[in-house]
């Protein structure tokens, strides 16, 4: 949120992942009159720092669609087993 409340800036969302090689994944978008600002770099940035440093949840392999694997890479990464979810 603006520090005033009166625009939300982004929002970030940290799943299970579904994909062999990672133990969750992160998404996160930012409201784009904030990237010009750089706010987008800023919040990855920090979002994967955190995730990595500070989640309660300590997944060691965290993978970030889009940001750090292009989507068509991710996509073609092997898909864990269902019934092992």
């Amino acid at each position: 949120m603006a520090p005033d409340e009166s625009i939300e800036r982004a929002c970030v969302y940290v799943y299970f992942s579904l994909k062999l090689e990672y133990e969750a994944q992160g998404h996160l978008w930012v409201r784009a009159s904030e990237v010009p600002g750089g706010f987008d770099a800023e919040l990855y940035a920090w979002m994967r720092d955190w995730v990595r440093d500070a989640w309660p949840f300590h997944f060691e392999r965290v993978g970030w669609p889009g940001r750090e694997t292009p989507w068509a890479e991710w996509e073609a990464l092997p898909d864990k087993d269902p019934m092992e979810l």
